[in-house]
């Protein structure tokens, strides 16, 4: 008697645990999943609206798909995000270890199951900027300990945190004398010069950042440090040359 008592509340957890297949298979409009997830999962549709997705057109189907089978591993799909965020978005993820080996093996994940859960060997977009099923997509802490402690020690995260922190620092004292020198030296230069020489400051300084939160050796020191190095060198021999023509 205790067996056959069980076996319904069995086939009930069964049954909410697959919900998604048994809705009709077709497709639905972007009005069809917000009246409808409104009542069942409130919450989420809050965030979502008062998150940058929300704010702006991004709607369900843009990262779920139209059809309601399969939606769920769609949107944990790095590609779902790569759709829109290319450039050095993708590219400071795609060069960092995590970014390499999730395009090597990402293709025979189960992602149906919460990513929470599921055993992973590296975190994609989803893992971490949706970590916990944020839609609200609000910035995470590097080395946040609830979502990279998952895999790494409290140690580890402590000297990574750290080394972040120092780096972005000194990505910013060089925005700083960039903008000094541009200040009180560059009189002579044009604004459209001063203007281009800034815009690649601020352009490698996001790289540098990107590298970071990313931990993409690629960007830390290629695309940020030794650019931005680069680029305090420009504006030197920018100042310096219209200072010997004028003389």
């Amino acid at each position: 008697m205790r067996q056959l008592w069980l076996l319904p509340s069995m086939l009930l957890v069964s049954l909410s645990s697959m919900g998604e297949e048994f809705l009709p298979d077709k497709v639905y409009g972007e009005q069809e999943c917000v009246e409808c997830h409104q009542k069942v999962s409130a919450e989420i549709m809050g965030n979502h609206r008062q998150g940058r997705h929300g704010s702006g057109s991004i709607g369900c189907s843009d990262c779920h798909g139209s059809s309601h089978n399969g939606s769920l591993a769609r949107s944990r799909a790095n590609r779902s995000c790569t759709q829109c965020h290319t450039d050095v978005e993708q590219r400071s993820y795609e060069t960092s270890k995590h970014g390499v080996i999730l395009t090597l093996e990402e293709s025979g994940w189960d992602l149906t199951k919460p990513l929470a859960t599921v055993s992973v060997r590296t975190p994609g977009c989803a893992y971490c900027h949706l970590s916990d099923g944020d839609h609200a997509m609000e910035p995470k802490a590097d080395g946040d300990p609830k979502i990279c402690g998952k895999c790494h020690s409290t140690r580890y995260l402590k000297i990574l945190t750290s080394s972040g922190e120092a780096m972005e620092e000194v990505g910013e004292m060089k925005v700083l004398e960039a903008k000094w020198l541009l200040k009180w030296k560059g009189g002579d230069l044009t604004q459209q010069e001063q203007k281009e020489l800034l815009d690649s400051v601020k352009r490698h300084r996001h790289n540098l950042h990107l590298g970071v939160v990313h931990h993409s050796p690629d960007f830390q020191w290629w695309h940020g440090q030794p650019a931005l190095d680069g680029d305090l060198i420009r504006i030197r021999s920018k100042i310096a040359e219209h200072r010997w023509t004028s003389n």
